[in-house]
Parts: C-alpha cells; structure tokens; sequence
C-alpha cells in the first residue's frame, strides 16, 4: 500500500512539502488543543478549557468543512483527523523517492528522469513524472 501511494502521490500536488507540512501542523493543532483541553479540565481551570474547545471547535469546523467536500459522515470525518499524519508521511515519502531519481513499486525501480529511460521518447531536459505516457 505504502510503495502505491509513493509512486505518485507527490505528482499530483504542486508544492508537496508545504502541504505535507501545513496538513502535520493542522493534526498537531488539533491534538494539541485537545490534549490541553483535558488537561485544563482535570487542573478545574474552566476558562482555560473554554478558550482551548473554542480552538478545537474552530480548528476542527474548518477540517470539516474541506472534508465534507468528499461527502463522508461524521464518523468518517472524526476517523479522517488520523489520517492528516497519515497523508504527511506518504506525500514526504513520495516527494522524497522522486527527488532522489527513484521509486520502487511492486518490487521494481524506476527512475523519474528522462535519462535513467532507455529508448526514451521524452525531450531531454524535460520531467513528466511515471503516471504520463511515453509517447
């Protein structure tokens, strides 16, 4: 599953370590208010623990928002905070194996560059990625 999204996940965002990272600093956000609203609970500081739900609830609206775009509901939508960290790690890992010139899938290695193709139909200079045809 890991090798499937590393093939082309970084292809299909523009600037993938600045989405990486806003979406790792959305779940630390998110976790963090949370974390701390508990923790202000249990210390009985209730004005605290109502600035950090208020935090939560606007952090937490506004993920929603994005993700009801796909139309899930809301267990779905609480399950999909999980996967912020999830999407980090594949979209760096991805990003990280096409800078390097390699990615491997299916126990196979294929390089990104036009040079690393024998018999290539691509100009040279020139970087499609692996999910565009070679003709």
């Amino acid at each position: 599953l890991r090798e499937g999204w590393t093939k082309n996940l970084a292809l299909l965002f523009p600037a993938p370590l600045w989405l990486a990272t806003v979406r790792l600093f959305e779940f630390v956000l998110l976790s963090g208010n949370l974390l701390a609203g508990f923790y202000f609970w249990i210390q009985g500081d209730r004005i605290s623990v109502y600035v950090v739900a208020g935090l939560f609830v606007g952090l937490y609206l506004s993920f929603r928002r994005r993700v009801s775009k796909a139309h899930f509901g809301w267990r779905s939508g609480l399950l999909a905070l999980l996967g912020l960290p999830v999407f980090s790690y594949l979209l760096l890992r991805s990003r990280s194996s096409h800078r390097s010139g390699s990615v491997t899938w299916k126990e196979r290695s294929y390089g990104t560059s036009a040079q690393s193709r024998p018999n290539s139909n691509f100009k040279e200079g020139r970087h499609f990625g692996l999910s565009h045809p070679q003709s």
